[in-house]
């Protein structure tokens, strides 16, 4: 990926970015005979579940009184490792992925699914390697630890 893109591109606009994508995806390929009501709830659940995830993490960052902007991980006056940060490294992208699939779950177009691959290589290239190169950088050995006991993902 160039470097050029890193941090550059907020983490909701390449979501929304990749949601365009689908829908036209959508359009092009085939879709599931899915009832309405089962593409709403569906949708309504991964959606909801995605939402409290990116929630829980943005209430973990703001007790602790750092940054919640992805573009500037040097601003981070501390690691959060607590709460939902045990789980995931990154769940405020976990809660996008979910919204995501809530977006494919809903159009019932299984080529749709493509766009979670793409998002997840978008957001580990531009926005995850250089927030951990920059936290590693801010926190030394406590992020290499908080690294090594917690997955980037799931």
């Amino acid at each position: 990926m160039p470097t050029f893109l890193q941090h550059k591109i907020p983490p909701p606009v390449l979501g929304v970015l990749v949601a365009l994508g689908m829908l036209y995806l959508a359009k092009a390929g085939g879709s599931l005979n899915w009832p309405m009501g089962v593409r709403w709830l569906g949708a309504f659940g991964f959606f909801v579940v995605g939402l409290a995830i990116e929630l829980t993490a943005i209430i973990s960052f703001r007790k602790a009184k750092t940054t919640i902007n992805p573009l500037t991980p040097n601003d981070s006056s501390q690691l959060v490792a607590h709460g939902i940060y045990r789980l995931s490294r990154n769940p405020m992208y976990v809660g996008m992925v979910c919204q995501l699939l809530a977006m494919s779950w809903y159009l019932a177009a299984p080529i749709t699914l493509l766009g979670l691959p793409v998002f997840i290589w978008l957001i580990n290239e531009c926005q995850i390697k250089p927030e951990e190169a920059a936290l590693k950088e801010r926190f030394g050995e406590h992020f290499h630890q908080y690294q090594a006991r917690v997955r980037r993902w799931l």
